[in-house]
């Protein structure tokens, strides 16, 4: 089980993705709901850590430094005691690091994630779709299109960009949304890969809704 802070306003589950797979590898659809399940209540759980770091009296396991560390990390870097907290406390026990990929391009990936999320603490909300978000931030269809076309290690600096621009403008969105994009972009499992397709429509919708409604 994941722990999880108590009546944590960060633990609500989004909804994940679905609709038919392509061919190849797939997974039975209860096993991939279950892993979505996960990766919501990690992304909630990691986010009130993050916040509450600055305030050590609400309980959670990092501190100000550990957030500071969290930010600094890179894919091809050492990772230090506060990533690998959060392994053992998160990602670990929810089955998180295994899968499709190996544990390394696993951690990888996580990495980007935790660098991104420590640059936004507070702004974790399940409610606030992210192409929505991106748009209210007033990013633009260029940053947009380079977030949904990005791969390897071009994706870990629009990311970073991102995360920095919407903490400048204080925009709330839905890191599950974000996490899964770098999770499942390119996984050799089908049923994931496609449902990643579908979820960078559904941002790109979001967006242009969003855009179109204010003009």
């Amino acid at each position: 089980m994941i722990a999880q802070a108590p009546n944590s306003p960060f633990t609500a589950e989004a909804g994940s993705p679905s609709g038919e797979s392509g061919s190849g590898t797939t997974k039975p659809s209860g096993e991939t709901e279950s892993r979505y399940r996960q990766e919501a209540k990690a992304i909630g759980a990691i986010a009130w850590e993050i916040e509450a770091a600055q305030d050590r009296s609400r309980g959670g396991s990092l501190g100000p430094g550990d957030v500071a560390e969290l930010r600094r990390l890179r894919p091809e870097g050492a990772l230090g005691p506060a990533f690998w907290r959060i392994v053992q406390k998160h990602l670990e026990p929810a089955g998180l690091l295994s899968g499709e990929r190996s544990n390394l391009q696993q951690e990888d990936l996580w990495v980007v994630i935790l660098s991104g999320m420590a640059r936004t603490p507070s702004l974790h909300n399940p409610g606030s779709p992210l192409g929505k978000s991106l748009a209210e931030a007033g990013v633009s269809e260029l940053r947009l299109l380079r977030l949904l076309q990005a791969r390897g290690d071009s994706l870990f600096k629009q990311v970073a960009t991102l995360a920095g621009l919407l903490a400048s403008k204080g925009q709330s969105f839905n890191w599950v949304e974000l996490a899964r994009l770098v999770l499942h972009q390119d996984s050799p499992d089908w049923t994931y890969r496609d449902d990643a397709r579908k979820l960078r429509r559904k941002v790109a919708r979001n967006y242009y809704q969003s855009v179109f409604a204010g003009e």
